[in-house]
């Protein structure tokens, strides 16, 4: 009972569990195309590599750092929600 019992928990259940998806951070950051595969996969939604690229760039911390920017700055024009 260590600080990785919890993840150890959830890595367990997801190998007992086929409803269940499980993906690391170390995983998905080593290979995110393979990985956004696998949950598409897993999710039953047919994504090639082209796609899972496009997924990645959108999904990047860059790129949704930006469009909060963009959001932001439009509330303070006036022109947002």
């Amino acid at each position: 009972s260590g600080p990785l019992w919890h993840a150890k928990t959830y890595a367990d259940a997801a190998k007992s569990h086929p409803r269940m998806h499980f993906m690391t951070y170390e995983a998905l950051t080593a290979d995110p195309i393979r990985e956004i595969q696998r949950l598409a996969e897993f999710l039953g939604v047919p994504v090639d590599e082209r796609r899972a690229d496009e997924v990645r760039g959108l999904t990047s911390f860059n790129t949704m750092k930006q469009e909060q920017a963009e959001k932001d700055e439009a509330k303070g024009k006036g022109k947002g929600k």
